[in-house]
């Protein structure tokens, strides 16, 4: 093991902004999308930075989504701004927690 491998950990918090001594909120959505435009909202997706796509089913136009943010407006707005992609259907949170 590198010798600064125990001081300086990566973590997806770490790589957020998010100190280790705030709060975070992790999140699933459920995006539904035109089967045809899939491919192209789950990139646009992918390039919100606290997004990470799980899950995308072409014939069904269905694309899970995951969420780390540091509070519910953060949520809020990544689901707006997945709403208004072009090809979007419809955008449903399914589970939501807060992580210490």
């Amino acid at each position: 093991m590198p010798a600064d491998a125990s001081t300086a950990a990566v973590t997806r918090r770490s790589l957020l902004g998010l100190p280790d001594e705030t709060f975070g909120h992790i999140s699933s959505l459920v995006v539904r999308a035109h089967p045809d435009r899939v491919a192209g909202v789950s990139a646009k997706i992918a390039r919100l930075g606290i997004a990470e796509v799980a899950l995308c089913d072409a014939a069904t136009g269905k694309i899970v989504v995951t969420l780390e943010t540091r509070n519910e407006d953060e949520i809020v707005a990544a689901m707006n701004a997945m709403q208004g992609m072009g090809g979007v259907v419809n955008v449903a949170l399914v589970f939501h927690h807060t992580d210490a």
